[in-house]
């Protein structure tokens, strides 16, 4: 364990995969993180661990870690890692349950988004709806059936896609909210040809823009939304152009410093290069005002909200080379009373943080 002990000390509070290697350079697990010295320094106390992990542990004599941009990053990359290198401990990490794959049945005119267990995607695999496109549209596997299922209810705010079972002909739930649309169940009952074909294509436009984002391609899916959007606005179909334009806010959000997960793999300091890129934008601007200003290592952005005037609130968020460390994110309860006063609130927050 005294290999895990140097290395703890370097590592950054950042998301990032760990893996495990055996005296041979055998890869035994891989493991993602959300904080990596947070998440590694469990591994440091072995009577904590279950006695599957206590057993790697013994065997393993050399850890490596790879910092990303974000915890989606370090969850792509985890699962294209398990999925290239089999490692011995994610295999028997479960107990009785395998990892999830999500699977596109882009063999169906109307394709469908699965989450199959590994018994499941053989059995798929040799039908029809998968054997037509699987190496481009299955992913995983995922270590965590909860991250899976978060994962893809995010997306689906950008993204919207139908998981109802049945398709009868009524609007499923979701429609009405906005995260199934066109439904699929709508469709299949329509006797309209031209409209139905219309229909079809939208929604095959969705399945395929999802998976572009699961594969790291989520920059030209970005431009079309936003071509969407303009063209939407151009004609003056203004419902629609604000439907997209939520879309595109959230696939913002959602994917905000992503990138394709096999790029970590070539350049093992990308983590670290990207933060770097995303200061410079701001680093451009102080230059007008700080010319011998070189680099940014810390920014703290400051805010200040209420409720009709009352139960004032600051906040600090923080972000280390660039990559926002939630770590130090901070609250303050503002102390001054009587009228709102923003400008007062944030001078008493300022003086109190410095």
């Amino acid at each position: 364990m005294e290999y895990l002990q140097k290395k703890l000390t370097p590592l950054p509070h950042k998301p990032g995969v760990y893996q495990f290697f055996d005296a041979n350079h055998e890869i035994l697990y891989v493991g993602k993180a959300k904080d990596l010295k947070k998440r590694v320094s469990q591994y440091a106390r072995p009577h904590a661990v279950p006695e599957k992990t206590r057993h790697m542990l013994g065997a393993a004599t050399t850890l490596e870690t790879i910092q990303t941009a974000s915890e989606f990053d370090a969850l792509l990359l985890e699962a294209k890692l398990i999925h290239d290198l089999q490692p011995k401990y994610n295999v028997i990490a479960k107990d009785d349950k395998s990892p999830l794959y999500i699977a596109i049945t882009l063999g169906e005119t109307l394709p469908r988004i699965l989450q199959l267990r590994k018994s499941q995607l053989q059995q798929a695999l040799q039908e029809d709806l998968l054997q037509m496109a699987s190496k481009q549209a299955i992913f995983g596997p995922f270590q965590s059936g909860r991250t899976v299922r978060d994962l893809l209810r995010h997306l689906r705010h950008s993204i919207p896609f139908c998981t109802q079972k049945r398709r009868t002909g009524t609007p499923c739930f979701y429609t009405h909210i906005g995260l199934c649309n066109p439904c699929p169940s709508v469709i299949t009952k329509m006797t309209d040809h031209d409209a139905r074909k219309t229909l079809v294509h939208q929604y095959r436009r969705n399945i395929i823009r999802l998976r572009d984002i699961l594969t790291g391609k989520s920059a030209g899916i970005l431009r079309q939304l936003d071509k969407e959007m303009y063209e939407a606005s151009r004609h003056q179909n203004f419902e629609h152009a604000a439907n997209v334009r939520n879309q595109l806010q959230n696939l913002r959000f959602l994917l905000e410093k992503r990138y394709d997960p096999s790029l970590y793999l070539t350049n093992t300091n990308l983590g670290e290069r990207i933060g770097e890129n995303q200061t410079q934008p701001l680093l451009a601007e102080l230059h007008i005002v700080y010319p011998r200003l070189t680099r940014l290592s810390r920014v703290e952005c400051f805010d200040i909200s209420n409720i009709s005037g009352t139960s004032a609130t600051g906040s600090m968020v923080v972000a280390i080379n660039g990559i926002m460390d939630t770590s130090q994110y901070r609250k303050f309860r503002i102390r001054l009373t009587g009228r709102p006063n923003d400008g007062a609130m944030m001078k008493e927050m300022l003086t109190r943080r410095l």
